[in-house]
């Protein structure tokens, strides 16, 4: 396993070790997003879509000041642009929905991290079971606002498409007088068999648990063994990437197996325009969390353009067929982030096992060969790639269907999943509950003892 601190430190090109910021930044139309850092300029790297008005975008060199985004036909009213005032949003999601966080019954929690909290939640009104996914940012951090006020507005100008998660609003709850941070509440679509992520990790905690029984002479994951299901989980990613560059000229940019929802209708969608990012000011706190899907034009701070999301795609596909991240492991810390960085530019490009690759269709390898090809100029595009073989012979109606009932099975295994960890949190608050009353018998007993 890749370990911190094993690799040769050698310095990637506008990538400073030393404490220097970062190149390469994404143009959002004309706007440019900048952070100061050690007394140099940081250009505000870690935004998961960007927007441009050419498929390549350049390194920034220049300077300039952060300024609020403006999308035409919007209603969006904030003042994040104005530090002096207090920031407030209302942001209406498609079709005009903007739901009343009144009218919101809480019905569990789907997932936590440093960013925040996502709940899944009943819109009484409607009888609409939606996705309530809440993000605490300080009061006093003004560009983080701005870029998740900008990002929220993004995700408002995409129009509803099959393979892009619904935006159904975003609010900005009133300030925390105590630890001085706001609440951004995004509203989204509820996806019901959750994340490529949180499936896997499901399939692993089910074979530990002797649920599932684990092929150890097999070496691809079962639920993923099957090629239509790795094609159809392909196709959408490719299909959801196209529409948002060919219409809205958006790079996705955080391709990964968390930011890819399924749901038991066989739907499957791309989430998380990076609104939830945390802007830090250093080049490895930046990379930490995202950096391991990155490809390697992006880290080097090179032009980049949508087929850096394909690389993306390709290091996902393996990790669902291996159960493993393809580059390694490594430490989720600053020192730990830029060793990976090092491996990714300067060791040769992650490929399937060859015990893997015995079991698996030639089309198949060859789509994930395509992926995975460090120069960019040689990577396959999202048009080519939609029109691959692997891809092509997969868009049936039999596929369609075959893929549908993959996700009511998944769904059914979630729900096992949830019951057993439902069960083990009741087992150990009751346990925990029975202690503390024999505590507090025998201090009592203690107490009589002693008079």
């Amino acid at each position: 396993m890749f370990k911190v601190k094993t690799l040769e430190r050698r310095n990637l090109k506008q990538l400073s070790l030393g404490g220097g910021c970062l190149g390469g930044s994404a143009h959002t139309g004309s706007e440019e997003l900048r952070h100061e850092c050690n007394g140099n300029k940081l250009i505000v790297e870690d935004m998961a879509l960007a927007v441009g008005s050419d498929e390549h975008i350049e390194p920034h060199s220049g300077s300039g000041s952060a300024s609020a985004s403006s999308m035409s036909g919007l209603s969006i009213h904030d003042h994040a642009g104005d530090a002096a005032k207090p920031a407030t949003l209302a942001v209406d999601g498609h079709s005009g929905c903007n739901y009343d966080l009144r009218d919101l019954v809480q019905l569990g929690k789907l997932g936590s991290g440093n960013s925040g909290t996502v709940m899944k939640v009943l819109h009484v009104p409607s009888s609409r079971v939606i996705a309530k996914k809440t993000i605490v940012i300080e009061q006093n951090n003004a560009i983080v606002k701005q870029q998740i006020y900008r990002e929220l507005t993004i995700m408002r100008s995409v129009a509803e498409h099959r393979n892009i998660v619904e935006f159904y609003g975003a609010h900005n709850l009133s300030s925390d007088s105590i630890n001085g941070s706001n609440d951004v509440v995004i509203l989204m679509e509820y996806m019901n068999c959750g994340s490529l992520d949180t499936i896997t990790r499901t399939y692993k905690s089910l074979q530990r648990r002797g649920i599932l029984a684990a092929n150890r002479s097999y070496p691809v994951q079962e639920w993923f063994s099957k090629p239509v299901i790795i094609s159809r989980i392909a196709y959408s990613v490719l299909n959801g990437l196209s529409y948002l560059y060919e219409n809205y000229k958006i790079i996705h940019r955080d391709i990964k197996p968390s930011n890819v929802l399924i749901n038991s209708k066989g739907r499957i969608k791309l989430c998380d325009f990076g609104v939830s990012r945390k802007l830090n000011n250093s080049i490895a706190d930046t990379f930490v969390g995202t950096s391991t899907y990155m490809s390697p034009e992006r880290i080097q701070g090179n032009k980049y353009t949508t087929k850096g999301d394909v690389w993306s795609l390709g290091l996902m596909l393996i990790e669902l067929l291996t159960g493993e991240f393809p580059l390694g492991g490594h430490n989720d810390t600053p020192d730990g982030i830029l060793d990976l960085l090092q491996r990714i530019v300067n060791e040769p490009a992650p490929k399937l096992p060859s015990s893997v690759i015995k079991v698996l269709p030639p089309d198949m390898v060859n789509f994930i060969d395509l992926c995975c090809v460090k120069v960019e100029k040689d990577r396959g595009s999202l048009q080519e790639l939609l029109k691959h073989p692997f891809i092509v012979r997969f868009r049936t109606k039999e596929s369609t269907d075959a893929f549908k009932l993959w996700t009511k099975d998944i769904r059914r295994w979630m729900q096992e999943e949830r019951n057993y960890k439902k069960e083990t949190s009741e087992h150990s608050m009751l346990l925990k509950k029975q202690h503390n009353t024999n505590d507090t018998r025998h201090s009592r007993h203690m107490t009589s003892s002693l008079k």
